[in-house]
């Protein structure tokens, strides 16, 4: 077994997380598709998965681990022990202040896709921008995950079917 050293992106992941949990109810925002990502099997296939974490939720396990996220969430009644590599999770929204944290490097290509499609329709007629200008476009830090949030419960998974539409996103300024 190989072990490694946590990427400054997994520390800086982590210490957002463990801040944000101080709040309260925090929404995770995750690519569920990795074979790391351990999530119930009706959830496994999500592009864009969001789960409720709270320490308030008296967890059996709330683990902020060097290079994964370990939490036993409750999924209409059933517990399972999740386990999410930080790598995966590309956002965090605490619910009380409604502070966002958005990794767009760790975004599944598909949403980033969909956001510069989003941009170039507000742009009317700007060219769609490639993978690395959207890495580096100034305010990409102020994506919006209220789309993916409304998927979140304490309890109670998202819908099974997908909507008919691919992922939306969009920038707020």
């Amino acid at each position: 077994m190989t072990t490694r050293f946590p990427t400054d992106s997994e520390r800086q992941k982590r210490a957002h997380l463990q801040s944000m949990l101080e709040d309260g109810l925090v929404f995770i925002h995750l690519d569920a598709r990795p074979a790391e990502v351990d999530v119930p099997a009706h959830l496994k296939g999500e592009l864009a998965l969001t789960l409720s974490v709270s320490r308030r939720f008296g967890l059996d396990v709330l683990e902020l681990g060097p290079l994964a996220l370990k939490a036993s969430l409750s999924f209409g009644g059933v517990r399972h022990l999740c386990v999410i590599p930080w790598a995966n999770v590309f956002a965090f929204t605490a619910q009380a202040t409604e502070r966002r944290e958005v990794f767009p490097e760790d975004m599944p290509l598909e949403l980033r896709q969909a956001l510069a499609q989003a941009q170039s329709d507000e742009r009317s007629g700007d060219e769609i921008p490639d993978d690395e200008s959207l890495d580096e476009s100034e305010g990409s830090e102020d994506l919006s995950v209220a789309d993916l949030e409304a998927n979140a419960s304490e309890d109670e998974p998202p819908p099974e079917d997908p909507p008919p539409s691919g992922p939306r996103l969009r920038l707020v300024k």
